[in-house]
């Protein structure tokens, strides 16, 4: 029950940075305002017998808009704070579950103290930094790479007061994945191993490891 409910989190949270990047993209600012071209001199087309009610602007209602456009991506200070407001109402929401559940199976104190260790990574913007540097130039991360295997290999170049364990490599993920720089997938399932790898931006140019190429050969066998 605790790792569900972590993994629904921890998805829904991805899912909120990657729908704000996408909102900025998608609604774009209407730079030419809407030109009224009807001739209201010649109204010969409107029907005589139509009855326009003295005050139309009563009848009518304003159209719903689009949300304000987001002009700028989520900070790493902003994801912290907010990890640190949903503590403070899942521990609210927890303390009133108790008084009319006594017994429970699992207790969301777990969870809350998860989140709380996760807000107070001092280290999270710095490791973060370091991991997007260090798959830039890991060869292994242009194809889809195993995310334990990004995790055994970050281990053995990361300084010591960065943050190197699962948890912490994953959360620093999930904060590239939103800017764009990383994609990540799961094999088959829920609970499915995690994959990772790097998305070249636009224009440039990367060089797929050497044993990842396929060598067809060229020349005319001999006969």
């Amino acid at each position: 029950m605790s790792e569900t409910s972590e993994a629904f989190f921890a998805a829904s949270v991805l899912v909120n940075l990657k729908a704000q990047v996408l909102e900025s993209e998608v609604f774009k600012e209407n730079s030419s305002d809407f030109e009224d071209d009807f001739d209201l001199d010649d109204q010969d087309w409107i029907d005589q017998e139509f009855d326009i009610p003295k005050y139309p602007e009563k009848y009518l209602r304003r159209r719903s808009i689009a949300q304000p456009i987001l002009q700028r991506t989520t900070t790493l200070g902003e994801l912290v704070s907010q990890l640190e407001s949903i503590a403070e109402v899942m521990e609210t929401q927890d303390l009133l579950l108790m008084k009319r559940k006594r017994n429970k199976k699992y207790s969301d104190k777990a969870l809350i103290s998860q989140v709380k260790s996760l807000a107070h990574r001092e280290k999270l913007p710095e490791t973060t930094k370091a991991l997007g540097e260090f798959i830039d130039g890991w060869e292994k991360a242009l194809q889809w790479t195993d995310f334990e295997y990004l995790v055994e290999k970050w281990q053995s170049v990361v300084k010591n007061d960065l943050d190197k364990d699962r948890l912490g490599v994953f959360w620093a993920l999930l904060f590239l994945s939103s800017e764009n720089k990383i994609e990540i997938k799961q094999i088959n399932s829920l609970y499915g191993p995690l994959q990772i790898k790097r998305i070249i931006p636009d224009g440039g140019l990367a060089q797929l490891p050497i044993e990842n190429l396929e060598v067809t050969n060229t020349y005319p066998s001999a006969v």
